[in-house]
């Protein structure tokens, strides 16, 4: 088995890159786009190169931005519960009336009151 710090070999990886022995250590620990990392947000391990995707659409702690009304840094597992239309608090959600048990459909804001006294 060849051990000379000058032999080219390949990253385990597979990112594509060749390099000196001697390089490798680092080069998977520190510059490999496809080197393991941990998750800032959800502590779980992930390829490098996919942390942007990993963000944007899969990590539920990450912290996004409710479209409805604007509030910011909610988590992501935490954005269906800001729109329930029940128990949530988006001022922007519509929600049933009051009395729909007995038999209202109307749908207002969240942040609109109304009276249904007629």
């Amino acid at each position: 088995m060849e051990t000379c710090i000058f032999a080219k070999v390949c990253c385990p990886n597979e990112c594509g890159e060749t390099m000196w022995r001697l390089m490798l250590t680092d080069h998977v620990k520190l510059t490999c786009s496809r080197r393991s990392i941990t998750c800032k947000f959800c502590a779980r391990i992930i390829i490098f190169l996919d942390e942007p995707k990993h963000h944007l659409v899969e990590c539920p702690y990450f912290p996004i931005t409710c479209t409805a009304c604007g509030q910011q840094k909610i988590r992501r597992l935490n954005l269906s519960s800001h729109q329930d239309k029940i128990s949530g608090d988006c001022p922007e959600t519509f929600v049933p009336c009051r009395f729909m048990n007995i038999g209202c459909t109307f749908y207002h804001l969240q942040r609109v009151t109304f009276r249904n006294d007629d």
